[in-house]
């Protein structure tokens, strides 16, 4: 089996390369690894950095790949997935690493044998150190990508992009995402510095549900799929967890000492998601 790595990092090469070498003296040996670490054109520092090591270490066998820094990461993991064919892609950051002997084992027994509701519906949750209790880093197969069209939903700053797969499998199934037994450890309480105007932004990702709601719908269709039977149940509690994270995240804002200043990337997607709100009949929001 082909799994690939999508890594994306910023000003963090040395963390890039313990992921990568904690993932191969993990790994059974038994699958074929491909790693793609995804930096910004501003940082070139990392990019020489790992592509050098690479070089020298592994013959170059680590492929980076340098673009335009975008306004977060998963533009990065969605530019990786076009890059590989490998059966299975992990999406990592990089300020955690497997730590599970033998997870390429599992993934590689996981997608053979999962009574998965269709082959094509191939996806699966990592257990995050950081966020315990939730997927916040998938397992992913290709045709899933296809169906939904990314990895992550790229409109956001910051966050929420996992929520929106956890929101799509469900409205999809029925059912939350499988988790499979490997663990990412992170450092706990490292929060992104740009977050900012939670109220707004879970307002934000409260109307772009329709959306989601609508490709499960299509992806339903396409696979001849019953709808589930407690999807109206599902809305529900998923508009729940909006009201129960938004003082929960406005706390956390609290707690950052040293808030990234604004930038033309985050005002970008402010702006556009303001429209958005508001074309789609919602509140008004200053930028």
């Amino acid at each position: 089996m082909k799994i690939a790595a999508l890594i994306t990092t910023r000003g963090k090469p040395q963390q890039v390369v313990g992921i990568i070498e904690s993932m191969r003296m993990l790994s059974t040996g038994e699958n074929e690894l491909e790693f793609l670490v995804a930096c910004d054109d501003d940082d070139s520092r990392t990019t020489d950095m790992i592509s050098e090591w690479s070089a020298t270490c592994y013959g170059g066998g680590v492929r980076v790949y340098e673009d335009e820094r975008p306004t977060g990461p998963g533009a990065c993991w969605n530019r990786l997935a076009k890059l590989t064919d490998a059966e299975a892609m992990i999406t990592l950051p990089d300020d955690g690493i497997i730590a599970t002997p033998n997870w390429d084992r599992c993934i590689d027994w996981a997608w053979r044998n999962h009574d998965w509701i269709h082959p094509d519906l191939r996806i699966g949750g990592l257990r995050d150190s950081a966020n315990p209790g939730q997927p916040t880093q998938f397992v992913l197969g290709k045709r899933w990508v296809e169906m939904i069209g990314h990895v992550f939903d790229d409109r956001y700053p910051f966050w929420f992009s996992d929520t929106a797969i956890g929101e799509t499998y469900s409205f999809i199934t029925g059912q939350g995402i499988p988790m499979l037994p490997i663990d990412v450890v992170g450092k706990a309480g490292d929060w992104n510095p740009r977050l900012r105007k939670m109220a707004f932004w879970w307002c934000h990702f409260g109307f772009t549900r329709r959306e989601r709601l609508e490709t499960a719908s299509n992806i339903r269709r396409e696979l001849n799929l019953a709808v589930p039977p407690n999807l109206a149940d599902l809305e529900g509690l998923w508009a729940k967890r909006d009201a129960e994270g938004l003082p929960a995240s406005e706390e956390i804002v609290r707690q950052i000492t040293k808030p990234a200043p604004l930038d033309a990337r985050y005002l970008e997607a402010e702006r556009a998601a303001i429209e958005y709100v508001k074309a789609n009949g919602g509140p008004i929001f200053e930028p």
